[in-house]
């Protein structure tokens, strides 16, 4: 048996259309799941609208020699956590997109190792002290936040050999140290949960007419005159959309976007808008 906490923000619970991304929060060596889910981070989950689901895992030490322990989701632990999330989502009729994992130590190398083994689910893998060799062998599309405290000395080089195997194949990794020794800070949580937000797949939403966008496709390849940077932009309703500012006014903001080998313009109201992400040019 498995002990596990879950978390379903209120929209989630009332829309059936939608589906949203998942967090899941994993703790240190046989921790429980729901110390981790705090009033921050389901006031964050309401305000992303985030699911969260918080598996306890139980270490068995006979198993870790043969890398059999629940720090290798490979072996049953990651078929034990997508065998949770379909009881949660057949039980409250949700919809999932991606997966976001957090994870500290133990917890750190399930969410590590997971995201490595199944890619194709996952958005963000944010570990904090972990201590396993875990070493990338291939590119993967997961952005991780590698993060480990100055005073935790034996897992500073451990993490910072998973950044430099992840950067070998392209992989889009971030680092950083804080000022403590292997327990977690509250700058290193809300760093983590600012992580996820910037990363935050919009999922499939049902589009009313009221959220439809006008857009008009205009046949040219090169980029359009009198565009300026890149941005995406992102919506209240939890979507987003990516493009060339081409106008900003008071009450608009018109984006040339590409279509294939056309490009489309499409006019956003403001009140629509929650935030703009001006995008740098590699």
């Amino acid at each position: 048996s498995l002990e596990y906490y879950y978390y379903i923000p209120e929209r989630a619970s009332k829309d059936s259309s939608a589906s949203y991304p998942l967090m899941v929060m994993v703790p240190g060596l046989s921790g429980q799941g729901r110390a981790l889910v705090n009033r921050e981070v389901r006031d964050f989950a309401e305000k992303e609208q985030f699911i969260i689901i918080a598996p306890s895992f139980k270490f068995d030490e006979q198993n870790w020699g043969a890398k059999t322990s629940y720090h290798y989701p490979s072996k049953w632990s990651g078929n034990a956590l997508l065998k949770i999330v379909r009881a949660v989502k057949g039980k409250h009729n949700i919809k999932i997109s991606k997966f976001y994992l957090f994870g500290h130590s133990a917890g750190a190398q399930f969410v590590l190792r997971f995201a490595l083994w199944k890619p194709q689910i996952c958005a963000v893998s944010v570990a904090h002290a972990s201590g396993g060799w875990i070493r990338p062998q291939r590119p993967n599309a997961v952005k991780f936040f590698i993060t480990v405290g100055i005073r935790d000395t034996k897992r500073i080089k451990i993490n910072q050999e998973f950044c430099a195997y992840a950067k070998r194949y392209g992989i889009d990794v971030k680092y950083k140290e804080y000022n403590t020794g292997h327990g977690m800070v509250q700058e290193q949580f809300r760093d983590s949960l600012a992580f996820f937000a910037r990363y935050r797949s919009p999922g499939k939403i049902r589009v009313t007419k009221k959220d439809k966008i006008k857009q008009s496709v205009q046949a040219s390849a090169p980029t359009p005159a009198g565009s300026s940077g890149e941005a995406i932009v992102h919506l209240i309703n939890g979507r987003e959309t990516r493009g060339r500012i081409k106008e900003e006014t008071d009450k608009k903001v018109v984006l040339d976007i590409k279509m294939g080998n056309t490009w489309g313009t499409i006019s956003i109201s403001r009140k629509k808008i929650k935030f703009i992400e001006k995008v740098k040019n590699q």
